[in-house]
């Protein structure tokens, strides 16, 4: 399902069905990409045959499975007010892996045009990996870069001002998120490892660029990252501001929100939680400049 907004996220649209499986068969796990060149928008998601789920998904690629779970997207040409969709399970899909889903959340472009969706599933021994699909035609083809793992789970991409590609992945392995890095645009990955200053109770998440324009430079802040918190593992406040401090440079500067006429104006160094303590301010259009 989607909504649709005109005013920059002031109101939305009734529910409209991006895709519709019928006999008890359902899709999940939605993760919005747009291609900048095109306009296209891209959704993808998992779709299960009735009685298959993650932990049941069997072996196998073909599109007419009815034991895997299938890697599908739907996509729009205008602006999401209609959808088709495509299956994409033979081009993404190992035949040896079990289950597969898109991580949800967004996919990611990067400077040169390529499209990047992340991945996570299961091998057969249980093990769980990361891997981006990536496409260099905006769209029209799908390929599987090489699996980063194990110990992996839902996971984010975000291009770093030095062209790497940095990959920020949940895991049951640990309290603290797990990172690698590509330097071949999502191709490949180094080894997995825990950030020792990113504190998770083993949520999925988001990252965000938030000065597409930042030049590569030592200190330069280049990301913000949004974390959805939960209560499960014992997560309290000592897991939020743990993970708020490790923002606090970058929460402390001037920050344009892209069509909002005014500045994300944040302090979180205090622990207060991110969401109370962002606001937006309208400011005179020639106050914007760079952030370096």
């Amino acid at each position: 399902m989607v909504r649709r907004s005109t005013d920059q996220g002031r109101t939305w649209s009734a529910a409209q069905a991006a895709v519709d499986y019928d006999g008890g068969v359902g899709a999940g796990d939605p993760s919005l990409l747009v291609d900048r060149t095109t306009g296209r928008v891209f959704l993808f998601h998992a779709y299960a045959p009735k009685g298959v789920g993650f932990g049941s998904a069997g072996a196998g690629n073909a599109h007419d499975s009815r034991t895997v779970l299938h890697t599908d997207y739907s996509y729009s040409d205008d602006d999401g007010r209609s959808w088709r969709s495509r299956r994409i399970t033979h081009d993404l899909k190992d035949p040896s892996w079990r289950g597969i889903f898109a991580s949800s959340g967004a996919g990611s472009q990067l400077a040169g045009g390529r499209l990047l969706q992340q991945y996570a599933f299961r091998k057969a021994d249980g093990s769980m990996w990361a891997a981006s699909a990536y496409s260099d035609d905006h769209g029209a083809n799908w390929r599987m870069g090489t699996p980063v793992g194990p110990l992996m789970d839902e996971n984010k991409t975000v291009e770093l001002a030095d062209g790497r590609v940095l990959l920020n992945s949940r895991t049951s392995s640990t309290t603290r998120r797990l990172v690698a890095h590509s330097r071949d645009g999502g191709l490949t990955y180094s080894a997995p490892a825990a950030d020792d200053e990113l504190i998770d109770p083993a949520n999925n998440a988001s990252i965000l660029r938030y000065d597409p324009t930042a030049a590569a430079a030592p200190g330069a802040g280049a990301l913000a990252a949004l974390q959805q918190y939960g209560e499960q593992r014992g997560a309290r406040e000592p897991h939020r501001a743990g993970f708020l401090r490790r923002r606090r440079e970058l929460a402390r500067r001037p920050v344009r929100h892209p069509g909002t006429g005014g500045l994300l104006d944040a302090d979180p160094a205090d622990g207060r939680d991110l969401r109370a303590a962002v606001r937006v301010r309208p400011v005179p259009e020639d106050h914007f400049r760079p952030v370096r």
